[in-house]
């Protein structure tokens, strides 16, 4: 044998390591490829969807089978979403009740009880004569501001501030009213969100007084008696806790995408949403 067949035969195969190499580089990305897979199934959690025929998709260890013909609803997702993460935005600082698109109505009941039902179930009713006008209010005004106050009581108990249309009572709330029906009297009740439940004393208003009620005083005042805005304004500032009605914004997280499915980004973009409107 001469010395070039023997150092053709000595020299390794050099295909074969070529081949080994690339096999591990395989490898290498498969596992890279899995543990960001694995990464990105733990931000997204369940919203990676697969395609809708049958297929495993290995999730944190377990398979995971999809129905043939079937996909997850994601209207449905998005409706829980909705509700879980929409949000009150609450404002610090105090109302400008001069500079806020209000009404203001004082609200007289006859008793403390009502009261003390209202701010339980955070819900009003009123006569007839006066729930046209808070209506009609309410439809053209940004906020109706109500100014409760129970009959001998000396004080002013609370701002509220009309949150709905009135509906029908159907023995939702069971007001306290003497020997009349309830519901003779008071057919309809709206929703409402007091603003603050402290009592104010009426020394403390003795300097307002209502242009739109012959220069009175704003504790003497009929129910459903309407304020001039700039007293009204001064009333209620004497409040110093009082929420600021514009204080409460909805965040609502963004629509589901238009697409069957969708990518990555979108979703991690309304679970940021969420985590952003938890706070």
């Amino acid at each position: 044998m001469s010395d070039v067949e023997m150092k053709t035969e000595a020299e390794p195969p050099v295909k074969e390591e070529v081949s080994s190499d690339t096999e591990m580089k395989h490898d290498d990305n498969d596992i890279v490829n899995t543990n960001s897979e694995m990464v990105l199934d733990d931000i997204l959690g369940d919203d990676i969807i697969g395609e809708s025929s049958d297929q495993e998709t290995t999730e944190k260890g377990r398979k995971k089978i999809l129905a043939p013909g079937k996909t997850r609803s994601r209207s449905n997702s998005y409706a829980s979403d909705l509700s879980s993460t929409a949000s009150i935005s609450k404002r610090t600082c105090k109302p400008d009740w001069q500079k806020l698109d209000a009404r203001y109505f004082v609200i007289k009941s006859n008793n403390m009880d009502n009261v003390e039902i209202s701010m339980e179930r955070s819900v009003w009713a009123t006569p007839r004569r006066n729930e046209s006008m808070l209506v009609e209010a309410f439809r053209h005004t940004k906020h109706v501001i109500l100014v409760f106050s129970v009959r001998e009581s000396g004080a002013f108990q609370g701002v509220a501030r009309m949150m709905s249309m009135p509906r029908p009572n159907k023995g939702d709330v069971n007001w306290v009213i003497g020997s009349t029906p309830v519901l003779r009297l008071l057919p309809n009740y709206f929703k409402i969100q007091w603003l603050d439940k402290t009592a104010l004393e009426f020394t403390k208003t003795t300097h307002l007084k209502n242009r739109w009620n012959e220069f009175k005083q704003v504790k003497i005042s009929r129910d459903g008696q309407e304020l001039e805005p700039t007293v009204a304004a001064e009333l209620c500032s004497l409040w110093p806790n009082c929420e600021d009605p514009d204080a409460h914004l909805p965040i609502i997280p963004s629509p589901p995408s238009t697409s069957r499915y969708p990518g990555p980004s979108s979703m991690v973009r309304r679970r940021l949403q969420a985590v952003l409107a938890s706070f």
